[in-house]
């Protein structure tokens, strides 16, 4: 992850609740969700700005 990366990834998802994971990769952020603390389901592709 880059320093640009993990900026916009602070700014915009760290208010999520613990079931939610982010990946970024290739420019992108894809939002997992789930409940129990499995995040399986994805929720959306958002493109890294």
């Amino acid at each position: 992850m880059t320093d640009a990366e993990y900026e916009w990834y602070i700014t915009h998802i760290t208010h999520l609740n613990s079931s939610s994971q982010v990946r970024i990769m290739n420019g992108f952020a894809f939002l997992f969700m789930g409940n129990s603390g499995h995040a399986r389901t994805l929720v959306t592709v958002i493109a890294v700005a």
